[in-house]
């Protein structure tokens, strides 16, 4: 504790005077003079009154001391807390960007996929007609040589048993084998 040049000549002017009242109550006392004991214990008792208020003022600026810690405390507290909740703002609102731009590029990814689901579709067509369209001309273009009736001959039992030559078969035949064999 740092004292001022008043607190110190306080202290040395009270351990001065308790000495000093202690001196002349026992001198006092020795020679049997009632006013020299009288003074020196009056002298005695102020010491010590101020004495004990030196000690009640050095208590109060330590108390003072202490307050002025526990404010710095206090503050630095304080100040940790808010850097704490702006850390907590922040990290709050980075995942709510994370969050918006993640559902931002899942929304572009079915945007996408859509796209790309519909060109996959108008290509599946195109290639579909054109199919069509290359199986009828070549339908036609076998028809037209006469190449879509001649059958060539199989081996075997792998024989192709043409429409016409079924539906001939059928009209010739009795009805009992029409209906799978059976009498009436």
């Amino acid at each position: 504790m740092h004292h001022t040049i008043s607190v110190r000549s306080a202290n040395i002017t009270a351990a001065a005077s308790l000495t000093a009242g202690l001196t002349i109550a026992v001198y006092g006392t020795l020679n049997d003079d009632l006013p020299r004991t009288v003074a020196g214990t009056c002298l005695l008792t102020i010491a010590l009154l101020f004495s004990a208020l030196l000690a009640i003022r050095r208590w109060i600026i330590d108390a003072q001391s202490e307050r002025d810690a526990l404010a710095r405390a206090a503050r630095d507290h304080n100040d940790e807390k808010l850097r704490y909740l702006a850390a907590q703002a922040t990290i709050e609102m980075e995942r709510q960007r994370i969050e918006r731009d993640a559902a931002m590029e899942r929304e572009r990814g079915i945007v996408h996929i859509k796209a790309v689901k519909a060109a996959m579709e108008e290509q599946f067509e195109e290639q579909k007609a054109q199919l069509i369209c290359q199986s009828l001309e070549t339908a036609y273009d076998l028809y037209v040589r006469g190449l879509a009736n001649d059958q060539p001959e199989t081996a075997g039992h792998a024989k192709v048993i043409s429409m016409v030559e079924l539906t001939r078969q059928r009209e010739g035949q009795p009805d009992q084998v029409r209906d799978g064999g059976a009498r009436p």
